[in-house]
């Protein structure tokens, strides 16, 4: 399952821990990270289930994100460092961090914290909770943004775009028509 291109396929409920969310970010935290990368513990509050288990509402769900502040002694582990311990603040074009009280649209998938791996124990080791850590599904394509005084959802990724069309398939053209569906169906 790939990034969807339709609000059909954004719905459509394909594994039994996926879910698409509309909610509230309230909080953004540091996380332990891996070695050379940084997260942030986004915590989301449920306002709406689009699909997927209708008990999440109201919910707050933990999301790990991409970006973040660190210091150059975590982020540049093992490789020469400019300057000994700054603090850094990492951000991912593809996917850049939401404001707090943004609303967002997001795909989720349930995160097996029993399952032992150095993902899980980062999550584990940042306060992730079995019952509410989630993990975003694509969110460089799959998660629309309203930041607090604006008056519609964007994709998160303003480089979408700019992407070229492959195979015969103008992914922005479909990306921008999801955005318009997103906003006519949940923009109220």
């Amino acid at each position: 399952m790939g990034p969807a291109n339709t609000l059909t396929e954004l719905l459509e409920n394909r594994s039994k821990g996926y879910a698409v969310i509309k909610g509230t970010v309230y909080n953004l935290e540091s996380m332990s990270e891996p070695k050379n990368m940084v997260w942030t513990k986004t915590s989301i509050r449920v306002d709406q289930v689009l699909t997927g288990k209708k008990s999440l509402k109201g919910k707050t769900l933990q999301v790990p994100l991409k970006g973040g502040l660190s210091t150059t002694d975590e982020y540049y582990q093992d490789m020469k460092k400019p300057d000994k311990n700054q603090k850094i603040l990492v951000q991912n074009d593809m996917a850049p961090l939401p404001k707090i009280g943004s609303q967002v649209i997001i795909r989720l998938e349930k995160v097996d914290l029993t399952k032992e791996s150095d993902y899980t124990n980062y999550l584990k080791n940042s306060g992730f909770k079995e019952s509410t850590a989630y993990n975003p599904f694509y969110e460089q394509s799959n998660l629309w943004i309203k930041e607090p005084g604006k008056k519609k959802f964007v994709l998160n990724s303003s480089l979408i775009k700019h992407q070229q069309k492959t195979n015969g398939m103008d992914y922005a053209a479909g990306m921008e028509k999801l955005t318009q569906e997103i906003n006519a169906k949940y923009n109220k």
